[in-house]
């Protein structure tokens, strides 16, 4: 498609529109099975207002990838018709100095600078070493159930695994991980979630201080050492372009952007893969088999998991335009569907069919364009290391068929249980 914009007159209209008999992403019914639902959008409304939302829906895989490429959305949330009130200066906490300087905050410029300094820490050789360093937390967890005739996934292992593999990875302290992971992860990622009160988003915002207190301290510290280490975080301080260095705030962002965005990534990865392997038995036995399929594997549960409710990073309407079709306004939302566009017959082969040999290249399940996830390498390696260890560890595993929904969780098709006979 063109990526071409035409100045509009602002108060037309003529758009296509939609609504909660259409698409409700919050209905038990499409938590259940979406498929249905984004079949109907791909075909019917693949680019659209939702009426009672007030987002744009974008839908298919073409006009997914060019949403993700385009310099017409905007990510930076002032830009947005609704953005709330700047924070006063002398009212911002390290919640809001670290979101400054965010890469989905910055303006593009310093995003480019900050994610080539930011390169070296997600190499393939630093994601080999965190691997060493958190294998054995794989390990340690799945030690616990060896017993176990029944285990609960998400309770007994995915809820777990994510934050501490993170705070492995950062080199926080054993006695420090409750402080980290409860204190800092556990509110940070409330303190987005837009379905929650002003008050809870407050409260979980002042929850999150003592851990940025701490991650800002630990940081410090290492900057301050004579060596300061060639593991994640010694490549975030060392790393250097033209004598430019990230200073501590690009490094907390960072690190926190890793809290509320991979370590929740992951543990739907986890339950995803688990639950997803364990319906489709002859790709299971197929994967145990044949372990150079891993990677690939992971990249298909992931789009054929399909755990979003609507997308992952909102974008904004930065000028008066028609794109796709439609008559966009300026400081509208919009929302790259990024469950559907992985649904897209037009871009996938049977999309409805699990098939860990899929070929996957071209593929957006890790975005596109000046925001493509800097994570990748990470979230491969974490998803590896469950599945590695759930396979070896329950060759003959079976779902006993006791799973719920996390129905309120605002844009994941979260599971609370997932319930796994063993077989051992």
């Amino acid at each position: 498609m063109a990526d071409s914009a035409t100045a509009i007159n602002p108060k037309a209209d003529g758009r296509r529109t939609f609504g909660f008999d259409v698409y409700n992403p919050f209905s038990p019914d499409f938590i259940h099975d979406p498929r249905p639902t984004w079949n109907r959008l791909l075909e019917d409304y693949p680019l659209a207002w939702h009426r009672e939302m007030e987002l744009w829906l974008v839908c298919p895989h073409d006009l997914a990838f060019e949403a993700l490429r385009t310099p017409k959305f905007s990510m930076l949330i002032k830009d947005w018709e609704k953005a709330p009130p700047p924070v006063p200066e002398d009212q911002k906490t390290d919640f809001h100095r670290a979101a400054e300087f965010s890469l989905l905050a910055v303006p593009p410029a310093q995003h480019v600078r900050q994610r080539k300094l930011t390169q070296p820490a997600f190499s393939r050789a630093v994601m080999d070493q965190i691997e060493l360093k958190i294998r054995d937390l794989f390990r340690e967890v799945f030690d616990e159930l060896a017993d176990r005739k029944e285990i609960d996934v998400v309770t007994d292992v995915a809820e777990r695994l994510p934050m501490m593999s993170i705070a492995r990875m950062v080199g926080v302290p054993r006695a420090e991980e409750a402080l980290f992971n409860e204190g800092l992860g556990y509110n940070l990622v409330r303190s987005t979630d837009p379905l929650r009160s002003d008050a809870d988003r407050a409260a979980a915002i002042q929850g999150t201080l003592p851990g940025f207190k701490f991650l800002r301290e630990h940081i410090a510290k290492r900057r301050a050492a004579k060596d300061v280490g060639d593991d994640f975080l010694g490549m975030l301080i060392k790393s250097e372009i033209d004598g430019d260095k990230l200073n501590d705030w690009e490094i907390t962002a960072l690190i926190t952007a890793l809290i509320t965005a991979g370590a929740d990534t992951v543990l739907d990865l986890y339950m995803g893969a688990a639950k997803t392997l364990l319906e489709h038995p002859d790709q299971y036995k197929m994967l145990r088999e044949n372990p150079d399929l891993m990677e690939n594997a992971v990249l298909e549960v992931l789009r054929y998991s399909i755990p979003g409710k609507v997308g992952p990073i909102p974008r904004f309407v930065s000028e008066d335009m028609e794109w796709g079709g439609q008559p966009m306004k300026k400081g509208e939302l919009v929302m790259v569907a990024m469950s559907a566009a992985w649904s897209d017959p037009k871009r996938w082969d049977n999309p409805d069919k699990f098939d860990i040999t899929r070929n996957q290249d071209g593929n957006i399940i890790f975005g596109a364009g000046p925001h493509f996830c800097i994570g990748l390498n990470l979230v491969k390696t974490q998803g590896k290391l469950f599945i590695e260890e759930f396979t070896r560890r329950f060759p003959n595993a079976e779902l006993t068929g006791e799973m719920e929904y996390d129905y309120h969780h605002f844009n994941a098709r979260r599971l609370k249980k997932l319930m796994v006979r063993t077989n051992i």
